[in-house]
């Protein structure tokens, strides 16, 4: 692991020559220093079997095993019940399927997931990102989100698929180019995560107008917009120039802003995702992402269903 980091440390400054100097790519000191050789013995025997289960520390803590490859996982989730685990559960020797294969493709170049948080497990960059197993949850595993982004173009995609070509395209820039800025709304230029908060039932504006090209201010960009969440309407809001600004049309208070089970309003709702990204029109022609979350929020507290129902599934059954 230390020679490819070393290695990037010798590229990392012909890979930032194509960049604004608000994106730039980290420098290689901090992984290096993070990278420690692991105990030699297999699996569990490498763990401290006396700890108390009841420890203070034990809330805080996230184990991270990949994907089960040894017999520590499994030891870990029933032995500390109250430790959160991210694991990928596979069939063993299954390798192909381990979590390891995304985590390239979820480490984006031009975009700051906004993660990890400790305190928001379920957000991105866990290498890739993770939901509770159960529902709810009676214990503290967490397995694979599978998401995927819908397009303008309608198209759906996986998410880390959503941005291999770009990737591999930066990459590949020998300083010809230059990746353009993203300004959306009142956001950094920057790769920071910009968070709204909008009304159930309301229409969001997103405005990446102000974006522009590094170094190269009178070429012409376009932006485009994914979501991870489907069936959200969106519009372009821009005459000239199609994406660069959109509307999105978000759900009522009953769809989005409502506890399940028990059809009681909230007072925040759910959180949609969004990417935003500009494509410039130099040659190689470079995109640069910004990622946005948008809270929903009720401050009415409307959209009150009469009957609870028992079960998650009853609750499906109302509105598939």
């Amino acid at each position: 692991m230390k020679t490819i980091v070393r290695a990037y440390g010798r590229v990392v400054d012909s890979l930032n020559t194509n960049l604004n100097p608000f994106n730039q790519y980290p420098c290689p000191d901090g992984p290096l220093e993070l990278i420690n050789s692991g105990p030699t013995v297999y699996g569990k025997q490498a763990l401290d079997p006396s700890m108390p289960q009841e420890r203070d520390c034990l809330p805080q803590t996230r184990v991270y095993t990949i994907s089960d490859q040894d017999d520590s996982g499994l030891w870990i989730r029933l032995t500390y019940l109250n430790a959160f685990c991210f694991c990928s559960i596979r069939s063993w020797n299954q390798y192909t399927l381990a979590t390891w294969f995304g985590i390239s493709g979820d480490a984006v170049f031009n975009s700051d997931p906004g993660g990890p948080d400790p305190t928001k497990v379920t957000k991105d960059s866990w290498g890739g990102r993770y939901n509770a197993i159960d529902f709810p949850p009676s214990g503290r595993h967490y397995s694979d989100a599978f998401d995927r982004v819908i397009g303008m173009d309608g198209r759906a995609r996986r998410l880390p698929e959503r941005f291999c070509c770009s990737y591999e395209v930066d990459i590949a820039n020998d300083g010809l180019n230059h990746a353009p800025v993203v300004v959306v709304n009142d956001s950094t230029p920057g790769p920071e995560l910009l968070k709204l908060e909008t009304e159930a039932g309301d229409e969001a504006t997103l405005d990446a107008s102000r974006s522009f090209q590094y170094k190269e201010p009178t070429a012409a960009s376009k932006g485009l917009i994914d979501i991870a969440v489907p069936n959200i309407d969106i519009r372009n809001a821009d005459g000239e120039t199609s994406g660069r600004q959109v509307k999105i049309q978000l759900p009522p208070p009953e769809k989005c802003a409502i506890d399940f089970i028990s059809g009681k309003p909230a007072e925040l709702g759910q959180a949609y995702r969004f990417i935003f990204g500009v494509k410039d029109n130099g040659t190689p022609s470079l995109t640069t992402y910004k990622r946005l979350i948008t809270q929903i929020t009720n401050r009415d507290l409307r959209g009150r269903r009469e009957h609870a129902v028992p079960r998650f599934m009853d609750y499906l059954a109302l509105v598939v």
